[in-house]
């Protein structure tokens, strides 16, 4: 926050979700959730090359609406997500006058 000018990040999408900053500072680790899942982007920002880190989907995907948080460790290979789902039980009734 030196006081210059704003710029543009070569290679971001509208939907990028800022998670980290890589290590070297050169790149930045994005969330782009493409429901039910997400993946994880590795967004070099001199170039705007982006490199697919994880794809993030959980094993059980009854009910999954989102993953609505994704955080990333300092060296970006563990991860942590949660989400919501929604369950409803239905019951079938026959015979009824």
């Amino acid at each position: 926050m030196d006081g210059g000018d704003e710029r543009l990040v070569p290679g971001s999408l509208p939907h990028d979700i800022p998670r980290r900053w890589s290590a070297d500072g050169r790149s930045l680790y994005v969330a782009v959730r493409n429901a039910p899942g997400a993946r994880i982007d590795r967004l070099d920002l001199a170039t705007g090359k982006r490199t697919l880190v994880k794809t993030l989907m959980p094993a059980d995907r009854a009910g999954l609406l989102d993953l609505s948080f994704i955080n990333l460790s300092s060296d970006a290979r563990s991860y942590v997500y949660s989400y919501p789902r929604v369950l409803s039980t239905l019951y079938l009734v026959d015979g009824l006058r």
